[in-house]
Formats: structure tokens, C-alpha cells, sequence
């Protein structure tokens, strides 16, 4: 089941979270960002599914985040723009319980936006595709973490 009118709650697979013998979890919860339209088409569509199985191996884990229970809320980005993935953030960010961190955008220009809102509510960000060269300035963007070279390393991959 797709998530199409955000922010909801990504569906999760029950099967790979383990019982946990006495006491409840605490739920922390990031807000998870990716447009559903736009030039990339629909990135979130795919993004909730494997962001959802990521929450779900860290469940399973069990010693990742011991007592904690992680919950993600998404906030689209209309159409990876900058604009919109600021007006996301801030939504997001205000909306629902507290969030200790961003995760996306798919965009360098949504990422900057992001950015700079998630450094107003001091939640640190992780993004798995922005590539611009300008995120990697620690004075600009000192709490993002992308998981992808900056888009030069990936021309040397590419021409190697």
C-alpha cells in the first residue's frame, strides 16, 4: 500500500520485527523526503518501500537502536524543487511528533533547501542522491551526510 495523501505512516512488514521481552520502545521518528512527480517521476513511490525495509532490518537488529522503535514520516517534495522541498521540511518538521532527522532529498537543489531548514530545527540530514560538489562545504552544510560522491566522483566512475 502506497502512501499517497503524506504524512503517513510507511507500512511495515511484521515479519521481520523481532518481540522484544519486556518493556515498551520508545518511537524516534525522521522525516523522509522524495518527490512523487516531477522530471525523476515518482522516486518516492519506490523510496517509501526501501526506506521501510531499511527501518525493518534496523528493528531486526535489535542492538542498533536498543529500546528505540524507529518511525519515519514522509514529507514529499513537490517536484524536487528547492522551494517545494523547503516548503516540505518545514511542514514536516512542525507537523507530527518530533523528528531527530531528514532523510533525502534526491535532489542537490531539494537538498540545499533542506538543508537549511533541518539547521533551524538542528536535525542532522542523510541524503542518498544529491551530488552536488557545492554539499560538500562543511561551513554551509555542516550536519548532511550523503551516501553518494559528490558528482565529479561519480563522472571518474563513470569514465573509468
Amino acid at each position: 500500500q502506497m502512501c499517497v495523501h503524506p504524512p503517513c505512516d510507511v507500512p511495515r512488514d511484521p515479519n521481520l520485527v523481532p518481540q522484544q521481552p519486556g518493556g515498551d520502545k520508545i518511537d524516534i521518528w525522521a522525516l523522509a523526503m522524495c518527490p512523487y512527480t516531477g522530471g525523476l517521476g515518482n522516486i518516492m513511490g519506490a523510496m517509501e518501500l526501501i526506506m521501510q525495509q531499511a527501518v525493518d532490518e534496523i528493528e531486526a537488529n535489535g542492538t542498533l537502536l536498543p529500546n528505540h522503535r524507529l518511525k519515519l514520516q514522509v514529507a514529499p517534495d513537490p517536484k524536487c524543487s528547492t522551494a517545494g522541498a523547503i516548503a516540505s521540511t518545514i511542514q514536516g518538521l512542525m507537523s507530527g511528533p518530533t523528528k531527530f532527522a531528514v532523510i533525502g532529498d534526491c535532489c542537490s537543489g531539494s537538498c540545499m533547501g533542506n538543508r537549511d531548514v533541518a539547521d533551524v530545527y538542528n536535525v542532522p540530514s542523510f541524503s542518498p542522491f544529491c551530488t552536488s560538489p557545492v554539499l560538500s562545504n562543511p561551513t554551509n552544510y555542516p550536519n548532511l551526510v550523503r551516501y553518494s560522491p559528490m558528482l565529479g566522483g561519480n563522472n571518474e566512475v563513470a569514465f573509468d
